[in-house]
């Protein structure tokens, strides 16, 4: 098809001029070819048209007028711009008129005219286009905008500090100028790197995200020769998240800069650091720059305090991606673990952190995973502190956190136990807000003892209570019992049945029928999940689950409905990503019928369908617990059903469902 309208081309070009008419019919011709032919495929025909103005001024003129009174433009600044040589006055009155007008298109219209009537600056000789471009700075329409833009682009050898200004103050004020101006720079170059470079700073401002992609594209085209393209894109970071578009300028810039990108990066000010992702960021740096890169992240850990945690987690990064390295990923390695070990030697029992563990990714994720949680607890607090809480006292007791003290534990309870609560009591003031890491840990100790004592009222069940002493155990106790405590006197519940050879989370009787409960917390066990190459799964969240059917949910045998309940919460899953994986993503078909065709959404099989024990799962529910500022706490949930279920949840199921996750509890 394209070789096609690329032979056309110069024939229909050739036409125009002989068929040329002051006549509605042509210009409908000329409306119609310039919404068929467009972008590099135009240049002959747009010839052809100027060529008109240039031969034929006064019939150029008529064509046009007939152009401007329908709806598209019909290459009308072509006929205007091409006959201002010969009529420059009539021209430039009628390109004045245009630009007055209140109409956004007859207004692009006269800046594309200037631009074609222009082009040489001998042809603007006593008129002032660049002022009159200037009135369009307080227009609404960002098309308007973006067509000053390109003038002022066209027009900027001549006057450069002008244009410069009116090209800065028309990308602020629209998105869509922002926009067109990146996508110049980096097509037509129309500017020596340093005015780029300051250009695209200008565009990074735009909080668009399609715009800090576009500059970061850009941007990859000077960073090889310009490390302060870095500085911009950490601009667009910050506005616009991380994204595909960073990465291309990151690995263009560790390439050419090597160690200085990265050292550059590091000396970004602490807090742009902290609102950026800056450890990705580092590793990829690392990645294309090579091993010596490493050396700037070692030296920050050591003597800049602001960023001893980026430092570490950058090495994090580092660790978890087999792919950073490459051939020499193994010296890498072998530099960070020497690093690790000086460094953290005075700080850990580095034997203790690093024993049993043969691969040296796994090393060095273990001594930064126990570098980053070096906690003292404060015991002696923690004893006073437990006495506020009754559940608690009885569930760990003064002998429970005598013991922790000699073996040097940092159990999460005594963590929050050992802070020092404000003066008003266990409870405080929801309302006020909450603001310290002393005030969340009470509220959280708070919220916990009421639970644990209403589930062993309630429940008569002290297994919940067992596990959260479990230090283990402990994160995905407390997400189950998120997920409980929202059926706790609404329905019968039994914490861990015993099926075959094993046991499941919880049954709820739900409509006089058993309905089957596995919870999972994808976010909450940070250990391995961040390290040995995890970080680079194409999908964590599907394997998951499929551990959970195979392991657990196929013993039911297709009897009784159940349901994976997964805490989101903590985590970087999302409910799409669930959906997607276990009833497919969404996909467009379009099938011919007689008199048309028809388009319709359907979904592919989800990553789980080939799995035998798929059908095992009735739903998945997505769940994430809230506390509202009165302390008030539910759920945010999604129920996603299971297209293949073997035992599907029935309509009276679901909406018990939604009632119980729906709700608040004080």
């Amino acid at each position: 098809m394209l070789a096609e309208r690329e032979s056309l081309v110069p024939a229909v070009a050739g036409l125009l001029g002989a068929a040329a008419h002051d006549s509605d019919e042509f210009a409908e011709v000329l409306e119609v070819t310039e919404h068929k032919i467009r972008d590099d495929l135009a240049g002959p025909i747009k010839n052809a048209v100027k060529t008109i103005g240039a031969s034929d001024p006064d019939l150029a003129l008529r064509i046009a007028e007939r152009l401007l009174e329908r709806d598209g433009s019909g290459y009308a600044y072509m006929l205007i711009g091409g006959a201002a040589a010969k009529l420059p006055s009539e021209c430039w009155v009628l390109m004045q008129d245009l630009l007055d007008s209140s109409d956004a298109r007859l207004q692009q219209i006269a800046i594309k005219s200037m631009v074609v009537a222009y082009a040489d600056p001998d042809d603007r000789s006593g008129w002032d286009v660049l002022g009159a471009l200037e009135r369009v700075y307080e227009s609404d329409d960002e098309w308007v905008g973006a067509a000053a833009i390109y003038a002022f682009v066209k027009f900027y050898p001549e006057d450069r500090p002008r244009c410069i200004s009116a090209i800065e103050r028309l990308a602020r004020r629209h998105r869509k100028c922002a926009l067109y101006l990146a996508i110049l720079i980096r097509l037509e170059r129309p500017f020596d790197a340093e005015t780029s470079l300051n250009m695209l700073a200008v565009c990074s401002e735009s909080s668009d995200i399609g715009v800090t992609q576009e500059v970061q594209w850009t941007l990859g085209e000077l960073a090889g020769r310009h490390l302060e393209a870095l500085g911009v894109t950490i601009s667009c970071v910050e506005k616009g998240g991380y994204g595909q578009c960073t990465e291309y300028v990151l690995k263009t810039l560790g390439e050419a800069h090597k160690a200085g990108a990265v050292r550059a990066l590091l000396d970004a000010p602490t807090e742009t650091l902290a609102s950026i992702n800056a450890p990705r960021m580092a590793m990829c740096l690392v990645a294309s720059a090579g091993r010596d890169a490493l050396k700037p992240i070692f030296q920050a850990i050591l003597s800049k305090p602001g960023l001893h945690m980026i430092g570490l987690v950058a090495l994090h990064e580092v660790v978890s991606d087999p792919h950073v390295g490459g051939a020499a990923r193994d010296s890498m390695l072998a530099d960070i673990e020497d690093f690790l070990k000086r460094f953290a030697k005075p700080l850990i029992d580095v034997d203790r952190a690093v024993k049993g563990h043969p691969n040296r990714a796994a090393r060095c994720a273990r001594l930064i995973l126990a570098v980053q949680n070096r906690r003292e607890a404060n015991y002696e607090r923690a004893r006073k502190n437990v006495d506020c809480f009754s559940a608690l006292r009885s569930l760990l007791g003064k002998p429970w956190i005598d013991k922790s003290e000699r073996d040097r534990s940092t159990h999460p309870l005594l963590l929050m136990l050992g802070q020092e609560f404000p003066p008003k009591g266990a409870v405080g003031n929801r309302q006020a807000g909450i603001c310290t890491h002393a005030e969340r840990a009470r509220w959280f100790l708070y919220n916990l003892d009421r639970d644990l004592e209403l589930l062993r009222k309630t429940l008569h069940d002290a297994s919940y209570a067992k596990r959260l002493k479990n230090e283990g155990e402990f994160s995905d106790t407390i997400s189950e019992m998120a997920f409980v405590m929202q059926f706790l006197g609404k329905c019968e519940i039994e914490p861990e049945p015993r099926m075959k050879s094993k046991k499941l989370d919880v049954r709820l009787e739900i409509c006089g029928r058993p309905l089957y409960v596995e919870v999972l917390s994808p976010g909450l066990p940070l250990d391995l999940q961040l390290f040995l190459g995890a970080r680079a799964a194409r999908n964590r969240i599907c394997d998951k689950m499929r551990d959970k059917i195979k392991n657990q949910l196929s013993e039911l045998g297709g009897q009784d409905p159940a349901i994976i309940a997964i805490n989101i919460g903590k985590s970087d899953v999302w409910y799409g990503e669930v959906e997607e994986c276990l009833a497919g993503r969404s996909q467009r078909r379009t099938v011919a019928r007689r008199g048309g065709a028809e388009s319709y959404s359907e979904r592919a099989d989800g990553e789980l369908a080939q799995d035998p024990d798929y059908g095992a799962v009735s739903a998945v529910v997505c769940y994430e617990e809230r506390v509202r500022r009165d302390g008030a706490r539910g759920v945010e949930y999604k129920i996603i059903a299971n297209p293949r279920a073997r035992v599907r949840l029935d309509e009276p199921a679901v909406e018990f469902l939604k009632k119980c996750l729906g709700g608040w509890r004080k």
